[in-house]
């Protein structure tokens, strides 16, 4: 799982995100860790996927992707932990945004582009990908918690054949963006609860 480019960061924010570039979020060591962490990865999903994450979404659906849907009421949100993995015998890739915090995200209807900028200061986005695709994410907190943000990199590669790469930028104005580049245009957008979680899945092209 990977992510890339240059953030357009509120000024609210405690600090700035690290804009390293990383090879992999699948890397031995990543994956070392999610296994001591007690990740529960099925036979058939690679990446660095945890828990119900890992298991088949069997009762989500493709249909109405394009939806937005609104963040829960008051909520206040922080992004700690970005992630990716692929499902391969399910025919998909994923990736997961992790959340601390009051209630659940939402997210305003996803647009596909030529090209994808980042908040604010409106820099080009660089991603692999045959299509972009941005997601516009709603329910952060307009001064996220310093002890619990995510700190790692924007870019992240994520190499399958539906998600090539994805980039993240820290909320701007109580807004995030997640940017997917993809080889399909077959996609769907859900929360997960325990921790709070927006997955996005999109179908690889077998």
């Amino acid at each position: 799982m990977a992510l890339g480019g240059s953030l357009a960061l509120s000024a609210c924010n405690s600090r700035e995100w690290s804009e390293e570039l990383a090879s992999s979020a699948n890397s031995p060591t990543a994956q070392a860790a999610a296994t001591a962490a007690g990740a529960d990865q099925s036979p058939t999903t690679t990446g660095s996927l945890t828990g119900d994450e890992a298991a088949e979404s069997p009762t989500q659906t493709w249909e109405g992707a394009a939806q937005e849907k609104g963040a829960a009421p008051d909520s206040q949100l922080t992004i700690t932990d970005v992630r990716s993995g692929w499902h391969e015998d399910e025919g998909y890739d994923r990736v997961v945004v992790e959340f601390a915090g009051q209630g659940t995200p939402g997210w305003m209807a996803p647009q596909w582009v030529d090209q994808a900028t980042t908040p604010g200061k409106g820099d080009p986005i660089s991603i692999e990908g045959q299509y972009i695709l941005v997601i516009t994410g709603t329910g952060a907190a307009a001064v996220p918690d310093a002890q619990t943000e995510y700190s790692g990199p924007t870019d992240i590669t994520v190499d399958g054949t539906g998600i090539r790469a994805a980039h993240i930028d820290a909320p701007f104005e109580g807004e995030y963006q997640i940017v997917l580049g993809t080889d399909t245009q077959d996609f769907r957008i859900f929360t997960l609860d325990s921790p709070t979680r927006l997955v996005i899945d999109v179908l690889r092209n077998e």
